[in-house]
């Protein structure tokens, strides 16, 4: 699956069965396209995400 369609499902996700505002979900969008963009740098498919994937992200996000 496409990073796109990753980030389309995941939004549909946050409205349908969330309930989450649009601006909620705007926002989310925003964090989950930077992510999106640092597993592509990264060489990895966003289906095969490991917790020290997210980890190290979150890692580089604190050093911003």
């Amino acid at each position: 699956m496409k990073k796109d369609d990753f980030l389309a499902e995941f939004l549909k996700y946050l409205v349908l069965e969330k309930g989450l505002s649009r601006a909620t979900v705007d926002s989310y969008r925003y964090a989950a396209r930077g992510f999106l963009a640092y597993l592509e740098a990264a060489g990895i498919e966003p289906g095969s995400v490991e917790p020290k994937n997210i980890s190290s992200y979150l890692a580089t996000r604190a050093e911003d």
